[in-house]
């Protein structure tokens, strides 16, 4: 097997430790909270992608803040 095009090495890039995964029955609760919130979002203002900032605005309203470290 040869080194592809873009991979000059010939590494492979190794994969995320936790697998994503696309069947709700096999998300934690918070994920589902989320994409639902990001999907009303859009919904209602009409953005098919929301900025940065209103990500920022939409993880805010479900009530997370950011911990003093």
């Amino acid at each position: 097997m040869s080194p592809k095009k873009d991979d000059p090495a010939g590494d492979t890039p190794t994969k995320a430790t936790k697998p994503a995964t696309s069947k709700p029955d096999q998300m934690e609760p918070e994920v589902l909270e989320f994409i639902q919130a990001i999907d009303d979002y859009k919904r209602i203002h009409g953005r098919p992608f929301p900025s940065w900032t209103e990500v920022l605005e939409i993880i805010r309203n479900l009530g997370y803040e950011r911990s003093e470290a």
